[in-house]
């Protein structure tokens, strides 16, 4: 129980002395941070401060008998939101900004850093838009990220020798800084840094920098020159993208990494300075050293391109913003194409994929709004193409329908299972599609910016896995038919309507016209794909069974059928025969010949017929006798040569004449005949 006591009495002057650190002097709030030395952080009070504001570098606090404080810092979010804020003196006793510390206060136009800040923290001045100016002192060695990010008026800046790191997006978005002065001591430069820094002209690095951070100059449009040191090695991903205005780049000898989408949208020429080891130039494209990797082709780039042979990975983004490329030739070397590796291509009318390509990016053909086919070689064991429209080889993903493809309604086939990211962005001739109950998925972005589509069919009951704003923007009176067992009131966030019904096909006959398949909403009167009528085929008749005749000795075989529709629609044909012996003559049977009857024609089919028309071939003996030695008996035996199992035996009839008469000396011959 003592335990607990002095456990309770300790926590209540802890609670006593931390009421008694923070206090209000005017429409400031102060909060003591060191009671030794009497520090105190300062930020605002009850109210919004406004106007011009000038932080005092002591207070005094009346009820604790007139102790005065020094004011050492900016308390974190001290003035966030402070929107009517003008301008502020910060005193020179300061030397902490905290985070935020004048974060979206949009009116503030001046304010100063005083000299013994050493870093500058994040956010500090964000989205300070009327900021004309700042002065960095020598003090500050750092300078974290979103710092200056928004601070639109912000015309030019000068960054101390003392600075070492500049974080991520840092002056991101000050569109009217136009000049930058970096210190030589600077180690590092955090992406993002200057992006949409649109009236940047150039900017000189300090040779100390290393590596050049992704999206570090994303989008400063009138960016002319940047030099990139010898002593850099990376170079990050879309670094230079859309700067527009770049005419040259550099490449030292040390760089060994570029990132893909580096200079995305650039019509620079590429100088790659002799000795690097890692990347080569030709006709102005880059490509890494032994030219199987392309790396980028500038934006300015007009006509038609063929790839190198010896091109392996076109990288993603390597053709990004090439809206003057009507062809390009992809060889047979090629087995990589990138994400993006064509973005924004919007002179590209078609492509032809070869056989060698066994791997496909997400959006590789996003914003190529004159796009009408996609080819893919028939051998290519990979991926397919039916109509123009691009798919995996089992065409269970439809990975892109054309942006401009002839035609304003499409019917997804029933094999696919999964619809890709943007696989119908910006289709603005599409007004109908009809998506199978076999799709499972549909990405991100997939039917984005079709702005004419307004008829949507889906034939599931319940809704597939949908992807964010895979229906955005399509045309505003857009709804999506369903079946009337269809599960709920929406599809990817359009309104359903209930009353989808298939119209099943049928073929036309020798007598009547058929009807192709048809989708149509019952409720709303909506025809995604309306039934046609199929003419009469006059070959579709409803035969019955054929009558076959033959010769007596198979030379002939004619075939008769009758239509069952019309009996006047008969069918003859001669056929062609061929003949094979199936069973061979022997000595004492037959033997058989088949023949058989080939049609051409339907509903005839192939006849057979067997016949007995080849002669026995009769025996064909081998002789031996035997005698009795007297001569009073003789036998006869016969084997036939082609099967010893048929033999013949026989005893003769003797008869016998003296044809030596006996001497005296002399015997008699005699002579026995069998017969």
């Amino acid at each position: 129980m003592k335990r607990v006591v002095t456990f309770f009495v300790a926590a209540m002057l802890t609670a006593q002395a931390w009421a008694a650190t923070t206090f209000t002097v005017g429409n400031l709030k102060y909060t003591v941070t060191n009671e030794t030395n009497l520090y105190v952080s300062v930020g605002q009070g009850s109210t919004y401060p406004t106007g011009a504001l000038e932080i005092p570098s002591q207070v005094t606090y009346p009820e604790t008998d007139g102790v005065t404080y020094t004011v050492t810092e900016l308390a974190y979010d001290a003035f966030y939101g402070c929107s009517g804020l003008t301008s502020v003196v910060i005193p020179n006793t300061v030397t902490v900004l905290g985070q935020n510390a004048f974060y979206n206060c949009s009116s503030l136009v001046s304010a100063n850093i005083p000299d013994g800040v050493t870093e500058i923290r994040p956010g500090t001045f964000y989205n300070c838009k009327k900021l004309t100016s700042i002065i960095i002192p020598n003090s500050v060695t750092i300078i974290k990220s979103s710092a200056f990010q928004y601070c639109e008026s912000l015309i030019s800046l000068n960054i101390p020798d003392a600075v070492v790191t500049i974080n991520n997006s840092t002056f991101y978005g000050c569109k009217n800084l136009a000049t930058v002065t970096l210190g030589n001591s600077l180690k590092e430069i955090g992406d993002y840094s200057f992006g949409l820094c649109t009236s940047l002209t150039s900017l000189t690095f300090p040779n100390s920098i290393k590596t050049i951070g992704h999206d570090m100059f994303d989008g400063c449009t009138n960016l002319t020159s940047v030099n990139i040191p010898n002593g850099v090695t990376s170079i990050g991903e879309k670094t230079f993208r859309n700067c527009k205005s770049l005419t040259t780049i550099n490449i030292p000898k040390t760089v060994t990494n570029i990132s893909n989408l580096a200079f995305a949208g650039c019509n620079a020429e590429i100088n790659i300075e002799s000795g690097n080891t890692s990347f080569s130039t030709e006709d102005g494209v880059l490509f890494n050293k032994n030219k199987t990797t392309l790396i980028f082709c500038p934006s300015g780039k007009i006509g038609e391109y063929n790839i190198p042979n010896s091109v392996k990975t076109i990288n993603g983004g390597a053709f990004y913003g090439c809206t003057n490329l009507s062809s390009i030739s992809i060889p047979t070397s090629t087995t990589n194409i990138g994400n993006n590796a064509f973005y924004n291509c919007s002179g590209l009318t078609s492509v032809t994929i070869p056989n060698s390509v066994t791997s496909i990016g997400s959006e590789v053909f996003r914003g190529c709004s004159k796009l009408t086919d996609i080819n893919v070689k028939s051998d290519n064991t990979k991926y397919t193409s039916e109509n123009g429209v691009l798919y995996n080889k089992a065409k269970t993903n439809l990975i892109c329908y054309p942006a401009s493809k002839i035609g304003t309604t499409y019917t997804i086939p029933s094999s696919v299972t999964n619809i890709s990211n943007y696989a119908f962005y910006n289709c603005i001739s599409l007004t109908s599609v009809t998506i199978p109950n076999s799709v499972t998925s549909i990405d991100s972005y997939a039917f984005s910016d079709c702005s004419r589509l307004s008829a949507i069919a889906y034939d599931g009951t319940s809704a597939p896995t949908i992807g964010t704003s895979a229906f955005s923007r399509v045309n505003s009176s857009a709804k999506v038919c369903v079946p009337e067992n269809y599960s709920s009131t929406k599809f990817g966030g359009i309104s359903v309507c209930k009353g989808l019904v298939h119209n099943n096909a049928t073929k036309p006959t020798c007598t009547e016209t058929g009807l192709t398949e048809g989708w149509h909403c019952s409720n709303c009167g909506r025809v995604f794909v309306a039934q046609e009528v199929v003419p009469i085929n006059s070959s579709n008749h409803n035969y019955g069974t054929p009558t076959y005749v033959w010769a007596e000795d198979g030379s002939t075989c004619s075939a008769t059928a009758i239509c069952q529709r019309d009996e006047s629609h008969v069918a003859t044909e001669n056929a062609t025969i061929t003949s094979a012996v199936t069973t061979a003559a022997t000595c004492e049977g037959k033997g058989t010949t088949t023949y058989t009857a080939t049609f051409e024609n339907e509903p005839f089919s192939t006849q057979t017929k067997a016949i007995e028309d080849i002669p026995a071939l009769g025996h064909n003996y081998a002789l031996t006798y035997a005698w009795a030695e007297d001569g009073s008996n003789c036998t006869a035996t016969a084997i036939c040569q082609r099967d010893e199992s048929h033999t013949a035996t026989e005893n003769a009839t003797i008869t016998s004449a003296v044809t030596t008469a006996a001497t005296c000396e002399g015997e008699g011959t005699s002579s026995e005949g069998a017969a």
